[in-house]
């Protein structure tokens, strides 16, 4: 039995961590991931939202499989880790992910893999990797330092904290903090929302700011006018345009072409 599921709502791919009530992640559970997100890249799906079922969203990794790897035994794994995340950011659709109760470690480096997080009020979310004497190995350093910056980012990795949804809210790091009994329905109505808007100018979005994030201002600049004109001749642009001069803004209806 999978560890993920793939369930279709809509034209929203619900990508769910199925191991409750921790959603510890073992290389079984990484690799039910990269086989889901693998599944939803293949799809017509026009937006994903990542959630988990149980009352944690991830505990993190299970520490077990730490214990006497050789280097490369650890090298090979945290390979697979990594490319797990490069995998959600690669996905060309918009990706939300809703963290329940703990959110922590390799948890929340995989929620940091999506383009927006929404939290529970009551989740805590940290990088506790410190406290086993490691570092954070799918990436949470450097898209922590993205999203909160670097000092707040390094307070997190060093320290091993727990913080608070509103904390994490005031960083930057997530992006909206909603009642636990509301998380579900309203991020499922807001990825429905998402996958509803131009799909092929979403994609050129997220590869404008990757490119920005990678490569500052010169390399966005440098890639947005071939791209920008992919998305000028899309049947969605030139509805919308048309909709826009007949009836005003926000009327228009997008199909994804």
């Amino acid at each position: 039995m999978s560890l993920v599921e793939v369930e279709r709502h809509g034209d929203v791919a619900h990508v769910v961590l199925s191991d409750p009530p921790l959603n510890r992640f073992s290389m079984d559970l990484a690799r039910d991931l990269s086989t889901a997100v693998a599944e939803v890249s293949s799809s017509d799906a026009r937006a994903v939202l990542l959630r988990a079922e149980g009352e944690h969203f991830s505990a993190g990794a299970d520490v077990n499989m730490f214990i006497g790897l050789s280097e490369e035994e650890a090298r090979g794994g945290l390979d697979e880790f990594m490319e797990m995340v490069h995998q959600l950011e690669r996905l060309e659709i918009p990706t939300l992910a809703a963290v329940q109760g703990a959110c922590v470690a390799a948890g929340l480096e995989v929620a940091l893999g999506c383009d927006l997080i929404w939290a529970a009020d009551e989740s805590q979310m940290g990088q506790l990797e410190a406290m086993i004497g490691a570092t954070p190995f799918a990436g949470g350093s450097q898209r922590l330092v993205a999203r909160a910056g670097a000092g707040r980012a390094k307070e997190m990795v060093m320290t091993g904290g727990l913080y608070p949804a509103e904390k994490m809210l005031e960083w930057g790091v997530v992006q909206r903090v909603v009642p636990t009994a509301a998380l579900r329905e309203k991020a499922e109505r807001f990825a429905a929302r998402l996958a509803a808007g131009p799909t092929r100018a979403h994609a050129v979005t997220k590869q404008v700011m990757r490119a920005h994030l990678e490569g500052g201002l010169e390399q966005a600049d440098a890639i947005l006018p071939a791209l920008g004109a992919t998305v000028m001749i899309t049947e969605d642009l030139q509805n919308g345009v048309k909709t826009f001069l007949e009836q005003g803004p926000g009327k228009a209806e997008f199909n994804g072409r």
